[in-house]
């Protein structure tokens, strides 16, 4: 089905030949806005329709052009829009193509900031409704939108008749980019066959130019020649696509979406299409062409069935064998005996293969905490457009070079690909991380949103991946953003309690310049310790963010847990991830309490310091820890031994530890460094309840109005996509408490009292401030 495309563009090459032959050797073919043979001139059907309305009174020559023109009409359809109309492939030459209307989901999590209450009950309830509201906004708008795509051009149609008619002209036929190209085909002919210099071919060229820069919608909400032969077309019944439902992957349980997001009209070929639908079609092939099983065709005479499938059980048997196997990738060696990060991407050439496997289901959109569009990243990939792909990821609050390195692959989009039961998913990890690092590699400018001095100015305090994202969306709507970070790089843990040799740390270094180039003032080195800092900070900006992330350790309460081998998962990971570490690991024997991916990476990490043995003990069994599968067989295949069911009893001064089981025996093990790993509980914010903020689980507003809060600060420790998340909910949060509905609440937020300030001072924590 792949000779659609090709079939389509030799027969508008000889289409537009005809014309061309037409004017040099006086065939007939080729006048302003006909083209014919001998005396019948067949010509535009909207311009003969116009001359009519201009003249009041249509001569025999239109009266053919229209019969015969009914005629092939009634014959191919939509033939002539889907096959012979230049403008489709000008707008793909010049980057123009319109974004498909679907109907989208928007996840609107956060309420107005200026709503506020502590009652958390009532605050889910706020929220939900939110979500509610904007769910049924976004549906409304895609209705309005397909009943615009589906009237509009008809009353367009109306309006040119109109126009003619009043004003004795064919006035569309001025503006019609159809009629445009073929008069900038034949009057540049014209000007060089008779050597007549002339400005028109450029004004035509003008006017044609801005309608494809511009109007780009012309053909879904526009074009009158789409409109009639719609209406014409009604009686076409030949070459109406069909679906095999043997062939279907609707009918074989998987929601697929493949050939209603390839046509250019969003017609669902898995529903009964009533004529007014079915009179859209361009016969452009481009479903069949997309079609992962090859079930659609287009039969001169389509039997007289119903297209719409009904989902069944899946057939694992059938699927595996019908459809696309996996592609496999260019990835790097993971060796233990470097820290350098491995890579897993693909050619180009893979990657056009393994994201065609896409059935455009939206089931991974729904399992990314941030609603990634993964779908429309991978149909770009299909098509082969990885700038469009990589626009796409790249959105401001996104971190897709991240995320794809560091989500696991048992967890949210990849787990969710329906492909993953009968054979292979996606590999939507990997093709992210290609379209987005391939298009950063590439010069990639981030928009620089304009500021002035009444710009709202806004502190985010914590330059991890929530506070990043956070900042990234605040500036990109024109927001004054100053990050406050304490450690002299940006990133949080993913730059100092990831290893090395999981994520590249130039990756990180490369956002925080494209973040400085859109106006992020860094004040890296700023450690907020005390309740008088953060109040400074708050007091001079308009907003302010927490995003400290969850850094206090969950402790280990065990006889010895105080001795001076025995070390906490962060500080063991920070010290690696400076410039030259001491290998501490070395010749040692190493023990990790824990099995969660903060454990694996202390593991692996000691591994690579040259340990002499490296044991992670953990409490409950291997099923129910559900450790980050990647990171766990990467470990295994590195030498780390596994001990589930084991409880620690202590940890003894001659370097041991002493482990009881489930059965009742006792094991003692060689310690000679014993990192904890346990896991975080929150974040260290005494500076922040002395300041009188009142950080509030899962909720981005605090006890202060004009304080927020994002991240594991607020949510516990999570996974780097939902902490990007939070960011995005807070810095919407945000942009709703700094707009003119808030301002009366941004003035008394801005208010403390003086007797705040003096409790402070004397090392009380002062009032939190509520409104």
């Amino acid at each position: 089905m792949k000779k659609f495309s090709v079939l389509r563009t030799l027969t508008l090459c000889l289409f537009l030949l005809a014309v061309v032959s037409g004017v040099i050797w006086h065939t007939g073919w080729g006048t302003l806005s006909s083209f014919g043979i001998g005396a019948i001139a067949q010509i535009c059907p909207i311009g003969a329709l116009e001359s009519a309305f201009a003249s009041k009174s249509p001569t025999l020559n239109i009266l053919i052009c229209l019969a015969v023109f009914a005629a092939v009409i009634v014959l191919f359809g939509r033939f002539f829009c889907g096959w012979l109309c230049p403008v489709p492939p000008l707008r793909k030459l010049f980057g123009t193509e319109p974004k498909p209307i679907e109907a989208k989901e928007t996840r609107d999590n956060e309420p107005q900031a200026c709503i506020r209450t502590q009652n958390n009950d009532t605050e889910t309830s706020v929220k939900e409704s939110v979500i509610h509201e904007a769910a049924d906004s976004s549906k409304q708008s895609a209705i309005r939108a397909e009943n615009l795509q589906k009237q509009g051009p008809f009353f367009v149609l109306a309006a040119a008749l109109v126009s003619s008619a009043v004003f004795s002209f064919p006035v569309f036929c001025l503006i019609c980019p159809v009629g445009l190209t073929f008069a900038l085909i034949i009057g540049t002919l014209h000007m060089l066959k008779f050597n007549d210099p002339t400005i028109t071919p450029l004004v035509i060229l003008g006017v044609l130019l801005f309608e494809i820069f511009f109007l780009r919608r012309w053909c879904s909400f526009i074009c009158p020649i789409g409109a009639f032969i719609s209406l014409i077309s009604r009686f076409n019944k030949t070459f109406v696509p069909k679906i095999d439902a043997q062939k279907c992957l609707r009918a074989s349980g998987l929601n697929c979406q493949v050939c209603r997001n390839a046509c250019p009209e969003s017609i669902d070929l898995r529903k009964s299409i009533p004529s007014s639908d079915s009179s859209r079609c361009l016969k452009c092939g481009a479903c069949a062409q997309k079609c992962p099983v090859s079930a659609v065709s287009f039969p001169f005479f389509k039997a007289k069935q119903k297209n719409e499938t009904t989902r069944q059980a899946p057939n694992p048997v059938y699927l595996k064998k019908i459809l696309p196997a996996a592609v496999s990738t260019q990835k790097s060696v993971v060796s233990k005996e470097t820290f350098t990060a491995p890579e897993e991407t693909f050619t180009l050439k893979n990657a056009k293969l393994e994201s065609s496997r896409c059935i455009q289901c939206g089931a991974c959109v729904q399992a990314c905490p941030q609603h990634n569009p993964i779908p429309d990243v991978l149909k770009a990939l299909a098509d082969g457009d990885t700038k469009a792909a990589g626009q796409k990821l790249l959105q401001a609050g996104k971190l897709p070079e991240l995320c794809s390195h560091l989500c696991p692959k048992d967890k949210f989009c990849m787990a969710a690909c329906p492909l993953g039961e009968i054979s292979e998913p996606v590999n939507i990890h990997a093709l992210l991380y290609f379209a987005s690092s391939r298009t950063l590699d590439r010069g990639y400018r981030t928009h620089r949103a304009r500021t002035n001095r009444k710009s709202p100015s806004v502190a985010v305090i914590g330059a991890g991946p929530a506070g990043l994202a956070a900042a990234d969306m605040l500036r990109s709507q024109g927001f004054k953003v100053t990050v406050y970070e304490r450690e002299n790089e940006i990133g949080g843990l993913t730059a100092y309690g990831i290893p090395s040799f999981k994520l590249a740390k130039d990756r990180i270094i490369h956002r925080r310049k494209l973040y400085a180039k859109s106006g992020i003032d860094f004040q890296l080195g700023s450690e907020i310790a005390s309740a008088d800092e953060l109040l400074r900070i708050t007091d001079s900006h308009d907003a302010t963010l927490i995003a400290v992330g969850a850094e206090e350790p969950i402790a280990l309460n065990v006889p010895g847990s105080d001795l001076s081998f025995v070390s906490q998962a962060l500080p063991y990971l920070r010290a690696d991830s400076k410039p030259n570490p001491e290998s501490s690991a070395k010749n040692k024997h190493v023990v990790v309490l824990g099995i969660g991916g903060t454990a694996l990476d202390c593991a692996r990490t000691a591994v690579r310091q040259g340990a002499s043995s490296v044991t992670c003990l953990f409490r409950k069994s291997l099923l129910k820890a559900n450790p980050p599968r990647d990171d766990y067989e990467y470990a295994r295949e590195e030498g780390v031994q596994f001990i589930a069911e084991a409880v620690i009893q202590s940890i003894e001064a001659d370097k041991t530890i002493r482990v009881a089981r489930p059965d009742g025996s006792d094991l003692t093990l060689p310690a000679e460094l014993v990192i904890c790993a346990y896991g975080f509980k929150g974040p260290c914010d005494n500076f922040i309840r002395n300041a009188g903020i009142v950080l509030t689980k899962g909720s981005v507003r605090t006890g202060n109005p004009k304080v927020f809060a994002a991240g594991d600060a607020v949510n516990g420790p999570g996974f780097v996509t939902t902490a990007i998340e939070s960011g995005q909910l807070a810095a919407k949060a945000i942009s709703d408490f700094l707009s003119a509905d808030c301002k009366k609440v941004r003035q008394s937020a801005s208010k403390r009292t003086t007797e705040n300030d003096e409790d402070i001072n004397r090392g009380r924590p002062a009032e939190p401030v509520i409104s």
